[in-house]
């Protein structure tokens, strides 16, 4: 386990803002972590961690590039952790702006995909059925990702991490219940750790006058779902029937960043008309990097309250209809229909709901993504979350309905800047009493 430290200003109390930004048909969110003072007197706010998941849109260049800008603008260029789901188009395509703005992450953690996957989502971006704008030097960038993720991915952040999807695993293990060391109040030193091997970061406290344990208070914790493998055979039979070889000659090809780096510049005909004989399968999605960003520790152990974000930006009216719970819980395009995909779900993230207060549902809220299942554990209705426009009639119906029934709000967030959905919550961390 590494660990670096991010603060020595923290006195119990961590504040937390999520943005769902406004690209309509794709995926861009973030959250800031701040620690210090915010009331009606003073705001004494000093920023300790910036996070992003995906950054993409099926829309024009200029709806990802204006939403970068407003959160460059709000948050600087300063960027700990990025986090991508997967390689569709709508969720990397603003990565090249992120990068021509002057935004590099310090460490970027992305699924570990087989090239003839990359090579599917490259297909989709440029065939004529898929209604977004990749052209020029984002298509260039798309093609070079593609072809060799991890060098290109180290031109975005400073250290990649891409992770296999790993067998299904248990991970209900106990929460935390301890409380912070008495002293906390007068300051104690934020660390942000990493344990590749459990797909794991946390944000640990610990006090710096006394000798004693660090505390985690925070986690991130992430999962690829394992590979179901629905559409790559078809999609690999097709492009192999359309360059003219065999499917060997073609594994061969694929699994050289050179030759692979050929097909997504030259060969964009016959990777079209491969895709297009896809038919019904070619929305469909087999690969997602999942995320839960909220509390480390048991229920009792903090409180929390909603509070103005320091960018003042006003909240939409629904958020806020349920008491305040701060976890996050991203589901990227991830394939939650079946029985199987579900049930490893929530055996990594079944515990972790009791904090979740936002959901962000997969695939835009596709009814091919969704089980009903998605909600069971939470301890109250989850703000959900999908970035969609009517696009592929996302939200379908039945998602929207099935949210409605459990008592959730269903927001979606448009292209429309009046639709972006800022949270702020302030959580403060019980400490053991002073003698």
């Amino acid at each position: 386990m590494s660990a670096r430290r991010i603060s020595q200003e923290f006195r119990q109390r961590l504040l937390v803002n999520y943005t769902q930004w406004a690209v309509g048909a794709g995926f861009f969110h973030s959250q800031d972590f701040y620690v210090g003072i915010r009331d009606d007197v003073s705001s004494e706010l000093t920023p300790v961690l910036h996070v992003i998941y995906d950054c993409g849109t099926h829309r024009a260049r200029a709806v990802i590039e204006r939403e970068v800008d407003e959160y460059v603008r709000r948050h600087g260029k300063d960027l700990d952790l990025l986090f991508i789901s997967h390689f569709d188009r709508d969720h990397i395509s603003g990565l090249p702006i992120l990068q021509q703005k002057g935004v590099k992450a310090k460490r970027v953690v992305a699924p570990l995909l087989d090239p003839d996957e990359r090579l599917l989502a490259f297909a989709k971006a440029i065939s004529p059925v898929d209604t977004g704008t990749t052209t020029g030097t984002d298509l260039e960038f798309y093609g070079r990702l593609v072809a060799d993720p991890e060098a290109v991915l180290g031109e975005v952040a400073d250290q990649v991490e891409l992770v296999d999807p790993e067998p299904i695993t248990d991970d209900q293990q106990a929460l935390d219940e301890s409380l912070l060391p008495e002293d906390a109040e007068d300051g104690m030193e934020l660390r942000l750790s990493r344990t590749p091997a459990q797909k794991l970061m946390r944000i640990h406290a610990n006090s710096p006058t006394v000798q004693s344990p660090e505390y985690p208070i925070w986690e991130f914790r992430y999962h690829v779902l394992r590979r179901i493998r629905r559409q790559q055979p078809a999609f690999r039979t097709a492009l192999a029937r359309e360059l003219g070889i065999s499917e060997a000659c073609l594994q061969t090809m694929l699994a050289n960043p050179r030759k692979l780096q050929v097909l997504v510049t030259r060969r964009h005909i016959e990777l079209r008309r491969a895709y297009d004989s896809l038919a019904g399968m070619r929305n469909r999605n087999d690969t997602s990097l999942c995320l839960y960003s909220g509390p480390a520790k048991a229920r009792g152990t903090y409180r929390t309250y909603r509070s103005r974000a320091p960018h003042g930006h006003i909240d939409r009216p629904e958020v806020g209809a349920w008491g305040m719970l701060p976890g996050w819980l991203g589901t990227g395009d991830a394939p939650l229909a079946g029985v199987h995909e579900m049930n490893e779900f929530n055996a990594i993230f079944g515990a972790r709901k009791v904090h979740v207060g936002t959901l962000a549902l997969p695939h835009h809220g596709s009814r091919h993504n969704h089980r009903d299942e998605i909600f069971s554990g939470f301890t109250q209705p989850p703000t959900c979350i999908v970035g969609a426009d009517g696009l592929y009639g996302h939200p379908n119906q039945k998602v929207v309905l099935a949210a409605s029934l459990i008592g959730s709000t269903l927001l979606p967030v448009t292209a429309a800047t009046a639709s972006r959905v800022d949270e702020s919550c302030t959580i403060f961390f019980r400490a053991n009493p002073r003698r």
